[in-house]
């Protein structure tokens, strides 16, 4: 299949993306939906995010300069978000766009998008954010998914953009052509922090003494970013550090209650604090650390230099606090 030339003219090239979900609360996708697709939109080309409507008034959040189409969504707390609607859509209006952009991996979005792209021989390319590897959590239906259409949509992309050599390995292995894809780290928009609140308001919102040490630690609350095993090295960790708190900064993915119950059996309930606060109030914490072996530790990194953190890995937490099997 050749790649369609874009339209010449005003509007270079009408670009459809693919997404879920569009609400801040599911983490990193979405801010790069976001940002990307104000950078296409500046650059002079038509965007357009097909969605779904779920936690839609969290949309009203994002500074935006593109087209949201949301349709009505069911079964999200299966994390399918099943929007029948986008049948019917897509149908009337995908002819109209050079290029399809998927995002995640086993969506019933992805799913349609791709039939309906293959159909009328529109490219498209897909970002998996770190989704391809198949976790306890829904495993067989993910493995029926895979089989019905996720190796195809993989092995009939026109490019894929992987957020780790991790992911680029994956790719490979699911079928897909390594020149065929690109290892693209997460970017996101440094105006962002700008305008930096003072030294110390983190503290202040959740009154913690000046003395007392902060440690961060970022990123989306799912059984798979190991949370748990931070907690128990913390746990290890306050006993040599009489004045520490632990905060947990990030939405929550269906592993929060296991958390607090983790957090009440080690006695920490007064030293973790869990909060999704917006990112620019974390100015003062001691030390940062950042999960997620299969994404990008780009943006951990970026953060820690914007807002002078020292930082560390979650395999270097692994190494130093928890204890090693005789």
């Amino acid at each position: 299949m050749e790649w369609k030339k874009p339209r010449i003219g005003k509007i270079e090239v009408r670009i459809l993306q693919v997404i879920p979900y569009l609400s801040p609360k599911m983490g990193g996708p979405v801010q790069v939906v976001n940002n990307l697709s104000n950078y296409m939109s500046n650059l002079g080309h038509e965007i357009v995010v097909l969605t779904t409507d779920y936690f839609i008034e969290e949309y009203k959040e994002f500074n935006r300069n593109y087209q949201v189409v949301y349709l009505k969504n069911f079964f999200a707390g299966s994390n399918f978000f099943f929007s029948p609607s986008m049948v019917l859509w897509l149908l009337k209006s995908i002819r109209s766009y050079d290029v399809v952009h998927m995002h995640d991996y086993r969506t019933f979005q992805n799913a349609v998008s791709y039939w309906f792209a293959q159909f009328y021989n529109i490219p498209y390319v897909i970002t998996p954010h770190g989704t391809i590897p198949v976790v306890s959590r829904f495993f067989h239906a993910k493995k029926v998914y895979d089989i019905l259409f996720g190796r195809r949509i993989i092995r009939n992309a026109h490019h894929a953009f992987a957020v780790s050599k991790l992911e680029v390995d994956q790719l490979i292995e699911v079928g897909l052509r390594n020149d065929n894809i690109s290892l693209t780290y997460n970017g996101f928009d440094m105006a962002e922090f700008s305008n930096l609140p003072p030294k110390g308001a983190f503290r202040s919102k959740f009154s913690i003494a000046s003395d007392t040490k902060i440690i961060l630690c970022l990123g989306r609350i799912h059984n798979v970013k190991g949370f748990d095993m931070v907690i128990k090295a913390f746990h290890r960790v306050s006993k040599e550090i009489a004045k520490a708190v632990l905060v947990i900064v990030g939405p929550d993915d269906g592993h929060l209650d296991d958390l607090h119950v983790l957090v009440n059996e080690l006695d920490l309930k007064l030293n973790v604090i869990f909060t999704s606060v917006v990112l620019v109030l974390l100015a003062g914490a001691f030390r940062l650390i950042g999960l997620g072996a299969v994404e990008s530790v780009i943006f951990m990194l970026i953060v820690a230099v914007v807002f002078e953190f020292p930082s560390i890995s979650i395999a270097v937490i692994e190494k130093l606090y928890l204890p090693t099997k005789e």
